[in-house]
């Protein structure tokens, strides 16, 4: 998809008064236009192409409805129109996101609204590049997040849905090849492609800045005691990928308040130092358990391997509690954790009205604990923007 003339066409009107060997032709059904028309308007917006190769060069047609464009080069300036439009591309992808349909700018304005994408674009690097990279895909699932852990409240993260009945396996190579994905990771994930059912893309600003590409397979039976994940995470640092691990996450479980409780006291361990984060986190799943039936909040346990982490993940949207209904218990880990009232606030400002949508904690692979809060903004008509993720 990258190659095609459907992204190429955009630095057309730059690209043809640069070349001496190119001929133009225009037609119309039944009308012959004259001579000033604007042609390149219709160009820039055709929907549709076709090439007809031969040794003497290259014949490209180009419609928009009714109207038809041809251009005739030589085998040179063909090799010279393709570099030039390739560096334009280039240049215009760098601002505006990877170019990958004719539905760009609909989907750019969605994950630019649902992901708080101004704030993508002028604070980390790394979180920017790869905002610049999915933004026009056909998304069906965005999440922010922020962690909580000692002196440090990290809030540029984000998680975003795909099907994989929405992308092509050639631009899942693609996506992978871009995120430096590692290649022992790569192989992998194509071994697992055929029994996935979503594709997840994230960054974590932390220690480190980590990618993130996660598979969903199809859900066995909740409650089955099953050695197959419900998710495989691939995590790397996003500056040097021979740091990476990989996450599993089990079949969601449905238990009873009391077992609940109990599990996440048992992420978190014996240790007295993680005692207050541990009731914390504890009273938020008590609170969002008033709001709808315990067995509605479905505990994931996950592993990591290689790695002392132990955590767990509890989905909150059915709860339909928001971000700022968990602001007293926040601030009190705010608190522990010696992270600054006017810093929350300023997250709260921006995160209050979106809906708590997952609740993650436990101990990391340093055996510090942390708790991290996932949302998403409910769209007219009550859509929630994170049911895939």
């Amino acid at each position: 998809m990258q190659a095609t003339l459907t992204r190429q066409i955009l630095a057309f009107r730059e690209i043809y008064f640069r070349s001496r060997k190119v001929t133009i032709s225009l037609w119309k059904l039944n009308e012959i236009y004259p001579d000033n028309h604007d042609f390149f308007g219709a160009l820039l917006k055709a929907d549709r192409w076709g090439n007809q190769w031969s040794k003497s060069g290259v014949l490209l047609r180009f419609g928009a409805g009714s109207i038809g464009t041809a251009i005739s080069l030589d085998p040179v300036a063909a090799k010279h129109l393709s570099l030039g439009l390739m560096n334009a591309v280039h240049q215009h992808e760098a601002s505006f996101g990877i170019s990958w349909s004719e539905h760009d700018d609909q989907r750019s304005a969605i994950a630019e609204a649902r992901l708080h994408g101004s704030a993508l674009k002028t604070s980390n690097s790394f979180a920017h590049a790869l905002y610049l990279l999915i933004k026009n895909l056909p998304l069906n699932g965005y999440e922010r997040s922020f962690k909580m852990a000692e002196d440090t409240l990290w809030s540029e993260r984000f998680l975003v849905g795909i099907s994989v009945h929405a992308i092509a396996v050639e631009d899942v190579d693609f996506l992978m090849m871009k995120m430096d994905v590692p290649d022992v990771y790569q192989t992998q994930i194509r071994i697992q492609l055929p029994n996935t059912s979503f594709i997840h893309i994230g960054f974590e600003q932390g220690n480190i800045n980590t990618y993130k590409f996660y598979l969903e397979f199809l859900p066995g039976n909740i409650d089955a005691n099953t050695p197959h994940p419900l998710y495989l995470g691939y995590k790397w640092n996003a500056e040097n990928a021979a740091q990476r691990a990989i996450s599993s996450y089990t079949q969601p479980r449905r238990l009873s308040l009391p077992q609940l409780l109990e599990k996440v006291s048992a992420m978190y361990g014996s240790e007295p130092k993680n005692a207050a984060v541990c009731n914390i986190a504890k009273a938020i799943i008590t609170h969002a358990a008033r709001k709808v039936s315990t067995t509605e909040l479905l505990f994931v346990e996950v592993q990591e391997e290689n790695t002392p982490r132990l955590s767990f993940d509890i989905n909150l949207y059915e709860t339909g509690i928001t971000v700022s209904d968990l602001q007293p218990l926040l601030l009190k880990l705010c608190e522990h954790y010696a992270i600054g009232k006017k810093e929350f606030d300023t997250l709260l400002t921006r995160t209050g009205k979106d809906l708590a949508g997952h609740l993650s904690g436990g101990t990391d692979r340093n055996g510090n604990t942390f708790l991290t809060t996932y949302h998403a903004r409910v769209t007219t008509g009550g859509t929630i923007d994170a049911h895939s993720v």
